[in-house]
């Protein structure tokens, strides 16, 4: 597993509730959708295939792996040391950091 930033000046962010994308045996994707007190399966290829936009459009938008852990790495040292300047230019500008 891994954690990749999404930035904060992202221009677009996804708008679904929290969900889980799973794949079956067959290769076949199915999601998890959470709510409030719920959560439903949604198995039909026509009500999976927005969701699977949406991963792709977080995958193309967020840090990779090596950056985003620079990036959390570099905000907790900024953090150890009270620097909140650094918090904050390493949160508007991660590519200073490189």
């Amino acid at each position: 597993h891994s954690v990749r930033v999404l930035p904060f000046d992202t221009p677009s962010r996804p708008s679904h509730s929290a969900f889980a994308l799973y794949q079956l045996g067959d290769g076949a994707p199915y999601v998890f959708v959470e709510a409030e007190g719920a959560g439903v399966f949604v198995t039909d290829p026509s009500e999976v295939s927005p969701f699977l936009k949406t991963c792709d459009v977080l995958d193309r938008a967020t840090l990779s792996e090596a950056d985003s852990s620079a990036l959390i790495r570099n905000v907790a040292e900024g953090v150890r040391v009270g620097s909140a300047e650094l918090v904050h230019e390493q949160l508007l500008e991660p590519d200073r950091m490189r």
